[in-house]
């Protein structure tokens, strides 16, 4: 007789195979979103500077999860004293740690090619990992980690031709964009070790609340741009902060409790081309061969680094 999975456990099987209709859905509008925060950072950048979009934005986010916390006391962090000081670090590297360098590097590069960048998250991740907390690293991830680096260094070299009308020559200057997945991999690395004993939405606000408390400095300066805005710069700015964050991570940590991270973090591959798709509806953006290959290099880099050893 031939072998045949064993199905008597028919719920547990097919759970832990076909996704349900709504995390379908769910993942569905977290790629859509966040491909398209990238095509409203290139739109408000024609009106506000790099630390302006990061300091209004948040400033709503933060006005709007405080709220909810006084509608949600499930919601409120009961941390210990050195939990808030790890939050303070972690919402330092997450907000203006690497925020301001990715907003700021898409005055060089094209919507989709920031995406890739940012993208670089967990190759910098098992990096840190390694270096910081002596995980182990096999040879075929550290392998990943160097074609996910060349392959964005490529689309830095190459951005100098490859951009909308909006954007500057300048692959230094885009260059500095590499510190945000750097900053975001410390910021992954400090939620870690506390966010295990909070509910995770609990974590990520509370983390995104005190590192844009540390943006302080520029808040006249970044309230002094909000004069200048006409309604669909609001529009956008108004995504970035509810649509593109608030509303994203209330999915996406909706979707971790039901698959896993794991396996909800496969899907952030999509992202770049579903950014890619609304730079070209949009924006008219169609990129160049050379960036479409550094794209594929990079992605293919990232996965190599996901890769484990099965049993």
């Amino acid at each position: 007789m031939l072998n045949r999975p064993d199905r008597s456990n028919s719920i547990g099987y097919y759970t832990s195979h076909v996704l349900s209709p709504w995390i379908q859905v769910g993942v569905l509008l977290v790629v859509t979103m966040w491909g398209l925060i990238f095509v409203a950072v290139h739109e408000l950048l024609i009106v506000l500077d790099s630390i302006q979009i990061v300091v209004i934005r948040y400033w709503i986010f933060s006005f709007i999860f405080l709220l909810l916390l006084l509608c949600q006391p499930d919601l409120r962090p009961n941390f210990t004293r050195k939990d808030w000081g790890l939050y303070v670090l972690a919402g330092i590297l997450a907000v203006p740690g690497a925020q301001f360098p990715i907003v700021y590097g898409q005055r060089f590069l094209a919507p989709p090619l920031v995406s890739l960048i940012a993208g670089l998250t967990p190759v910098m991740a098992i990096c840190l990992a390694k270096i910081f907390l002596a995980e182990k690293l096999s040879r075929f991830q550290f392998m990943g980690c160097l074609v996910a680096l060349a392959g964005s260094l490529s689309i830095i070299l190459v951005s100098s031709s490859d951009g909308t009308a909006t954007t500057n020559s300048n692959p230094a200057m885009a260059a500095l964009a590499l510190i945000s997945p750097l900053s975001w991999a410390g910021y992954m690395i400090f939620i870690r070790r506390v966010s295990t004993r909070h509910r995770a939405l609990t974590s990520t606000g509370t983390a995104m609340i005190l590192g844009t408390f540390s943006t302080a400095p520029f808040w006249k300066h970044g309230a002094s741009g909000v004069t200048n805005l006409e309604v669909s710069h609001l529009l956008w700015l108004l995504y970035l902060a509810i649509g593109g964050t608030l509303l994203t991570y209330w999915i996406y940590f909706r979707v971790i409790a039901e698959i896993g991270a794991n396996r909800a973090a496969t899907f952030m591959f999509v992202v770049p081309l579903v950014a890619l798709f609304w730079s070209w509806l949009i924006l008219g953006y169609v990129p160049s061969i050379p960036a479409i290959l550094g794209g594929v290099v990079v992605l293919t880099g990232v996965a190599m680094t996901q890769k484990t050893n099965s049993a």
